[in-house]
């Protein structure tokens, strides 16, 4: 058969006094501190470097400091499975299986070879609205780069997925491998 999956819809942004200029801790108190206290509620946030650099790492921070205020967190992933990252977050100690079963942590994995920004857009959608998530981590959009024939494509589509999360005042970080 044939699935449609229409793009993200454009959604109409919450007023800026919704919001309060209100800052959300990263998880890291020297990034929060450079940052005058966190991130700004409702923003988008590019964090870019050469692998091993940590923007993983941050993310997840990122969102077990949300979880730690109760707010519920979707990790997208086109880097790594979840049974990785959780592997991985096990190392340094962070216990986000538990937060998977408190239904305060959500994956999305998509193999990039089989990537639909479409399908991916809906599934991010159906997550964020049943969750009602208020922190996102992308990981990465230079993964996504390479799955978008064209540039301009590839800005648009990056466009609607970050106002999209703007929209819904959802606080999220978008990791970017750089190269040397």
């Amino acid at each position: 058969g044939i699935v449609i999956y229409p793009r993200l819809p454009s959604v109409e942004r919450l007023p800026v006094e919704d919001l309060k200029r209100e800052r959300v801790s990263t998880g890291v108190k020297g990034i929060d501190g450079l940052l005058g206290g966190g991130l700004l509620r409702g923003t988008a946030c590019v964090v870019s470097g050469s692998t091993g650099l940590g923007k993983t790492l941050l993310g997840l921070q990122f969102l077990l400091a949300g979880a730690e205020n109760g707010e519920p967190g979707l990790f997208v992933s086109l880097e790594e499975r979840p049974e990785e990252i959780i592997r991985f977050a096990e190392s340094f100690d962070f216990k986000l299986g538990d937060l998977v079963d408190a239904g305060l942590l959500h994956f999305l994995y998509r193999v990039p070879a089989d990537l639909d920004f479409n399908e991916l857009g809906c599934a991010i959608e159906e997550v964020v609205k049943k969750r009602k998530i208020r922190r996102l981590v992308f990981d990465s959009v230079s993964t996504l780069s390479v799955r978008i024939p064209y540039e301009h494509q590839f800005r648009n589509l990056l466009y609607l997925l970050v106002d999209y999360m703007k929209g819904n005042g959802i606080t999220s970080i978008l990791t970017d491998e750089t190269y040397e």
